[in-house]
């Protein structure tokens, strides 16, 4: 996690923090099976994002989230509303092999 006073928690541990140029990405991963991610996980990713753009004011924040199943259909226009890109399992998969990597395996 980044920032002071940021501290740890419930909604505010980051899964990954990457910097690409004056780029920061927040991402976060939710291996959910049997149910699409709903609303307040993105709310919580937002919310680290504007934690991030607080702490490091960097020039972009993006924020993405891999999602197994998908997106409820709530978060899908939260997501859309705030720019906040996704991936199912499918999507995620066809990126791993593309860049000549292992697709996930079955857990």
């Amino acid at each position: 996690m980044c920032g002071t006073g940021s501290g740890s928690g419930k909604g505010r541990e980051i899964d990954v923090l990457g910097a690409a140029g004056p780029e920061q990405w927040v991402c976060q991963s939710k291996w959910v099976t049997g149910r699409k991610t709903g609303i307040g996980v993105l709310r919580e990713l937002a919310a680290q994002a504007d934690t991030v753009r607080k702490d490091m004011d960097p020039e972009t924040v993006r924020m993405w989230i891999f999602a197994h199943n998908g997106l409820t259909g709530p978060a899908l226009n939260f997501a859309k509303k705030h720019g906040i890109l996704w991936s199912a399992r499918r999507e995620f998969d066809e990126l791993l092999v593309y860049l000549g990597l292992r697709p996930l395996p079955d857990l």
